[in-house]
C-alpha cells in the first residue's frame, strides 16, 4: 500500500531524529508531524480529530527527557480515541514494554536505531 498522504505523528525528544524522520517519511508520501513530547502528541492528536483529518498512526518514543513518554502518552490517547494505532520505538529493547508491546496497547515495536525502510514497512503493514 502506498502512503498516499496518510497522516503520521512522530514523537522523539532528539531534534536530529525528528528532522530525519520528517524528511524521509515526507519524501515517501506521508504527511508527517514531528513533536518532542507526549503533551504535544496529545494536543496535536486531539486537534487533528477535531479538524476531521486524524493521524492514521502515532509513533512514540518509550522515554523522553521531559514530559510524558510513550506509555503515558498512549494511555491518554486511548481515552481520546480507543482505536488509535501506536508504534513504540526505543533503544532499550530489554525493557519489558518493548517485548510486551501489544499488552501495552501498541500495534508494533521498532528498535532504535532504525532504518527508515524498516519504519516505512511497519507503517505500510499497519495501514494495509
Amino acid at each position: 500500500m502506498r502512503p498516499a498522504g496518510h497522516r503520521v505523528l512522530f514523537m522523539d525528544d532528539d531534534e536530529g531524529i525528528r528532522d530525519v524522520v520528517r524528511v524521509f517519511l515526507s519524501g515517501l508520501g506521508y504527511r508527517v508531524e514531528v513533536v518532542a513530547d507526549g503533551e504535544t502528541v496529545i494536543e496535536s492528536y486531539r486537534n487533528a480529530l477535531e479538524e476531521g483529518d486524524p493521524f492514521r498512526v502515532v509513533i512514540l518514543d518509550l522515554t523522553v527527557h521531559t514530559g510524558k513518554g510513550g506509555i503515558e502518552t498512549l494511555r491518554e490517547l486511548k481515552s481520546i480515541d480507543p482505536g488509535v494505532k501506536a508504534v513504540i520505538t526505543t533503544g532499550f529493547t530489554d525493557d519489558p514494554t518493548f517485548s510486551g508491546f501489544r499488552a501495552q496497547g501498541f500495534v508494533a515495536a521498532i528498535p532504535k536505531p532504525f532504518h527508515i525502510r524498516q519504519l516505512d514497512e511497519t507503517l505500510r503493514e499497519i495501514l494495509s
